[in-house]
């Protein structure tokens, strides 16, 4: 029954991109199903256009993937430190001009940094996890550790010359704090936040929601929506979070 009102939903959200795009948003949405099931997600919640768009912890590109299909924005920056995933980030978007990929991890400082590299490539972070939270979760713990190069998001949007974001997705496995103080100029500049937010400290040094709230919140952000709460058992252990930027009334 749920699947079938998916299948409804999903066809309800192409025949809308057929009338507004034509035929060939609606045939790509039919040969790339996954891509389309994920756009209408975001669909429902982001509230406005989005030109430009930062994907923080990228990983394959499935994410990236659905904005550029659901927004058509001028610029998308893909950033993703994991070696074992940027040559299937590059290859997927050779031929997309308007995809950047950054092959670093952003952090709140520049130089280098320990990353764990995880079987399962989304556990991947510059955090180590906690011993068998994975394998409780059915998954492999197997990870290898490696020097990748770090950078903050403030130097990303110097270097690209870019003076305002749509939305900053962000899901990083624990680092979402370090991330945002590294973007203390940009944050001036950001209408939309969407972030993984945890609320137990499953990665070593890692900060749980209520820092990433109290941060954001002193800088002027509001909290409009909790969603897609996991974890392990009954317990919730992480959500993600929409915050909006103030600043921008219209949003």
């Amino acid at each position: 029954m749920i699947y079938t009102i998916k299948k409804i939903q999903l066809l309800y959200f192409l025949l809308q991109r057929l009338i507004k795009f034509g035929i060939v948003d609606l045939v790509y949405g039919i040969s790339h199903r996954k891509i389309a099931y994920e756009a209408m997600i975001w669909q429902n919640l982001i509230p406005i256009e989005c030109d430009t768009i930062i994907d923080v912890g990228a990983n394959t590109g499935d994410v990236s993937a659905a904005l550029d299909f659901l927004f058509r924005p001028s610029l998308i920056i893909a950033i993703e430190p994991n070696p074992s995933v940027i040559p299937h980030l590059l290859n997927r978007f050779k031929e997309k001009k308007n995809v950047e990929i950054v092959e670093k991890a952003l952090s709140s400082t520049t130089g280098k940094t320990n990353f764990y590299k995880h079987e399962f490539t989304p556990a991947s972070s510059i955090y180590k996890i906690e011993n068998d939270y994975l394998k409780k979760l059915g998954l492999s713990e197997a990870n290898t550790s490696t020097e990748v190069d770090s950078i903050t998001l403030d130097e990303v949007l110097l270097q690209q010359n870019i003076s305002s974001i749509d939305l900053l997705k962000i899901d990083c496995q624990g680092s979402e704090l370090e991330i945002l103080k590294g973007s203390k100029r940009s944050l001036n500049f950001i209408k939309i936040i969407h972030t993984e937010v945890l609320f137990k400290p499953m990665y070593e040094n890692a900060a749980v929601f209520w820092d990433i709230h109290e941060f954001l919140m002193n800088r002027g952000f509001e909290l409009r929506q909790l969603h897609s709460f996991s974890g392990l058992g009954k317990a919730i252990h992480w959500a993600d979070a929409i915050y909006f930027n103030t600043v921008y009334q219209n949003t």
